[in-house]
């Protein structure tokens, strides 16, 4: 049976922590800092307008020399956005990652609801854990069953 997105949300559906397309880019970067993340979800109106990552940050400021308490996410988000439900199996999501050569992904429900953020670590430690999942089983049943 296939892993899927929903297997790797909380049970307890917390709210998906967004930013307003209208923060400016210096105020983003600490709330990265401080809840120690790579990226979020750039929201309004219950729409996931964008995704600002570090590396946005990177290419579309530093590297430019520009301000970034006088830039606006708005201005430096990556968009549009590539996103999945929470029914979209976790290697697809994989697939996806690596043929858009993205690292995170909203998950949206077809309501339109976001639900969830997911990185490329959260989706490559599950499927990492369902092989040792596997590979456990394997062995029990060699065990219980050797020799022939």
């Amino acid at each position: 049976m296939a892993l899927l997105v929903k297997d790797l949300l909380p049970l307890d559906m917390p709210k998906v922590r967004t930013l307003s397309p209208d923060t400016t880019v210096y105020e983003a970067i600490e709330i990265l800092a401080r809840i120690d993340s790579g990226a979020l979800p750039v929201v309004e109106g219950g729409k996931v307008l964008g995704i600002l990552s570090e590396r946005d940050y990177t290419r579309k400021v530093a590297l430019e020399n520009k301000q970034s308490s006088k830039i606006l996410v708005h201005e430096i988000m990556s968009a549009p956005v590539v996103s999945v439900t929470s029914e979209t199996s976790v290697e697809d999501c994989l697939s996806l990652m690596n043929s858009k050569q993205i690292r995170h992904l909203p998950v949206i429900e077809r309501t339109g609801e976001l639900v969830g953020f997911i990185s490329v670590l959260h989706v490559i430690s599950a499927l990492l854990n369902g092989e040792r999942q596997v590979v456990s089983e394997l062995k029990e049943y060699v065990s219980q069953t050797w020799p022939f």
